[in-house]
């Protein structure tokens, strides 16, 4: 093993142990949905056979518990292992390139202001679909359609079912400023003309879009999602000083919004959506650090302190994600 990857393994597993253990014995609170994970895991323990287990949680993530449970684990290393092995998935992405320990830095500052007590400690599915899906973005340097991405793009939407967004930005490459907008738009739109058609059927087929009527609507323009336009917008304005890697967050930006706008009707949905295609702001971040531009350095640097504060306060102050 040499020295660059010896240091990078040993980072992310640093990371993976603490935030799993965290994550799995819930140390900053009881998050509103571990509940539903430990009777879940305690379902998955007392079913005769994968096979036999009833529920609506997604495959892949219901054989990695399956898997996990049979080894005698219980509920808290489960939720500890599954947790800390997505975290190190996604330090171990980070390349030991130049400039690596300032990329570590800003990783960790944005992922524990805006997605450890979201997902990690919450919604645990879509934190496995988006650990996958950031291996993926975030090492996509080169132009063109690679299998083995799609088929761990298809695994994240095991995990989590929409997730299938990921592979529909994935198979669009953002070449032009006026394609990611005339796709957003398009996307905007065909959402709007049949969203009520789609929930009308999806949840015979899959039940876990029997809930998302009952939430009402979502606000319009909450404050994180104002600051996260501005930033978009500083995105789009430095596009020419953009490789691959932040073009594909761009798109991805302007999806999280397209969706957002278009249901706005289905509160939960439209949060479920714009939740995980915000992977794509830290994914810009990051690619950020290695810019040879410094006003794509200074502007990312600044976004990430004013919205990592506000996700904090919002957090801990003002609307606590966890009860």
């Amino acid at each position: 093993m040499s020295r660059e990857i010896a240091i990078r393994f040993l980072v992310s597993l640093f990371f993976a142990i603490v935030i799993g253990l965290a994550a799995g014995y819930q140390v900053l609170a009881v998050s509103r949905d571990y509940d539903n994970y430990s009777q879940f895991f305690n379902l998955v323990r007392s079913a005769p056979s994968y096979w036999g287990i009833q529920y609506r949680f997604e495959p892949g993530f219901t054989m990695v518990v399956y898997w996990l449970v049979n080894l005698n684990f219980t509920n808290w290393i489960v939720y500890s292992v599954i947790a800390g092995s997505i975290v190190f998935v996604k330090y171990f992405s980070l390349e030991f390139v130049e400039r690596y320990w300032h990329a570590v830095l800003v990783f960790t500052f944005y992922f524990l202001a805006r997605y450890v007590l979201l997902f990690e400690m919450t919604v645990l599915r879509a934190a496995c679909a988006l650990a996958l899906a950031f291996v993926v973005f975030y090492r996509k340097t080169e132009s063109g359609i690679q299998i083995k991405d799609l088929i761990v793009l298809a695994l994240a939407v095991l995990f989590h079912y929409s997730a299938v967004i990921f592979i529909f930005i994935y198979l669009i490459p953002p070449v032009t400023r006026l394609r990611i907008i005339i796709v957003s738009m398009a996307v905007f739109l065909v959402i709007i003309l049949c969203k009520h058609i789609a929930l009308g059927y999806l949840p015979d087929y899959l039940s876990v879009f029997t809930t998302y009527e009952e939430f009402g609507k979502a606000t319009t323009f909450p404050i994180p999602l104002v600051v996260d336009m501005v930033f978009f917008l500083f995105a789009v304005h430095y596009f020419d000083e953009a490789d691959l890697t932040m073009r594909y967050a761009i798109f991805g930006m302007a999806m999280c919004f397209a969706f957002h706008f278009s249901l706005l009707d289905y509160s939960l949905l439209a949060a479920r959506f714009r939740e995980l295609l915000s992977i794509f702001f830290l994914i810009y971040l990051v690619r950020a650090v290695f810019s040879d531009n410094e006003r794509v350095i200074s502007g990312s640097m600044a976004y990430a302190l004013l919205s990592g504060a506000l996700y904090f306060f919002v957090e801990f102050y003002y609307e606590p994600l966890l009860t």
